[in-house]
């Protein structure tokens, strides 16, 4: 295949997944905004930025059924306008509610930019080399969160996050027409595609092995930095805003080091996607636990380890899809993401919850809050790896 053929089939993916990855997380930065308008304790904000996992988590398996009728291209381009009306609707919400209802279109509008990427690099390069570009594509969805830090912060203090996601309507629009344009046709075949369904997949002993150790884990990846990453380094490390959305900066960093370092090593030397998964996930936990004291005095560190490991649970998805015919890439990989995100909203979700029990004095709620919250989340993340190294074989 050409480089130029190659580029045709990855950019239209990566630009849609950079501005998938910017919405997931912009709530981190622009959460203080729309708190002081519209009065949001941190439940409710909770609530209002986790409706994008639901709308996220429930797309999954209409659009991996669609995934695999009809291709990546067309799903992904018809679902990336609807991510323009929710990006609109936002801009233009007069109130909580209707911020929500706008945040669960967003959600449903970019719920296949990553899985669309995947199954077209299964279709496009085969099973073997897709990890590599799986991992490229993660990379570029670490500039989403990287711009949705410091540089978005500039953007809402210039000229108000209305205004900001307006330009993300125009951005989806814009994706819509690239994966139209520029991206080569390429024909799911149909042979299997009857034979593999959500029932077969959710039964299958390889999903039972891997689904609970990657929800889990990719809930807290998921949730953290785009939410509570940033209370946390304003309560417990006393950054004020700007400073706050500097300090953000490092765990889009973290991914996109570690997306790169995994896109050049996994399929080479013995390293599998599985065996690569269970090692960075092993560290990822650590590495919560640096966070529940305070970051060990260095949360820039600690937020760069928090990227570069947690990143390494999406190796997952090639280890499922490759127990099904390429004819159902579509629907193996909704079928984890949809546990995932639903999973991921109940951490950020419940993650409020916790932090809501200590009262807030002056605005600030103390370190113990965060302590709190993240050792809940991390308790399921270690019976769940445990899980998974038992059943390696599975």
């Amino acid at each position: 295949m050409t480089l130029a053929t190659t580029i045709r089939v990855v950019l239209p993916f990566a630009i849609g997944f950079v501005l998938s990855d910017a919405l997931r997380v912009a709530n981190a930065v622009v959460g203080i905004d729309l708190s002081a308008e519209f009065g949001l304790n941190p439940a409710e904000l909770a609530l209002l930025t986790g409706t994008f996992f639901i709308a996220f988590g429930l797309m999954q398996l209409p659009a991996g059924a669609a995934l695999d009728r009809f291709g990546p291209r067309r799903v992904n381009a018809a679902l990336m306008l609807i991510a323009a009306l929710g990006a609109a609707a936002f801009a233009l919400a007069e109130t909580v509610w209707a911020l929500t209802l706008a945040r669960a279109i967003l959600g449903a509008g970019v719920s296949v930019a990553l899985m669309a990427g995947f199954q077209a690099f299964v279709l496009w390069f085969g099973e073997d080399r897709a990890p590599r570009f799986n991992s490229l594509l993660w990379a570029f969805g670490a500039l989403g969160s990287l711009a949705a830090t410091a540089p978005l912060r500039r953007a809402v203090d210039a000229v108000g996050w209305r205004v900001v996601f307006g330009g993300f309507a125009v951005w989806a629009v814009a994706v819509a027409v690239l994966l139209l344009v520029v991206l080569p046709e390429r024909k799911v075949k149909q042979e299997h595609h009857e034979s593999v369904g959500y029932t077969t997949i959710f039964r299958s002993r390889r999903f039972r092995a891997i689904a609970p150790v990657l929800m889990t884990t990719q809930a807290v990846y998921l949730s953290l930095p785009g939410l509570w990453a940033g209370p946390w380094l304003a309560d417990v490390i006393g950054l004020d805003p700007l400073a706050q959305a500097n300090a953000l900066t490092a765990f889009p960093l973290g991914m996109l080091a570690g997306a790169l370092v995994l896109a050049a090593l996994v399929g080479r030397r013995g390293i599998t996607a599985g065996g690569a998964a269970d090692v960075g996930t092993c560290v990822f936990l650590l590495v919560q636990v640096a966070l529940a004291v305070g970051g060990l005095g260095h949360p820039f560190l600690v937020g760069l380890a928090f990227g570069a490991f947690g990143v390494c649970g999406p190796l997952y998805y090639p280890v499922l899809v490759r127990a099904f015919p390429p004819a159902a890439a579509g629907r193996a990989n909704t079928a984890l993401n949809m546990v995932v995100f639903i999973v991921a909203f109940a951490a950020q979700y419940g993650m409020g919850g916790i932090l809501g029990l200590w009262p807030a004095e002056g605005g600030v709620r103390p370190g113990a809050a965060y302590a709190a919250s993240l050792a809940v989340v991390l308790v399921p993340q270690v019976l769940a790896l445990a899980w998974r190294l038992a059943h390696r074989r599975d």
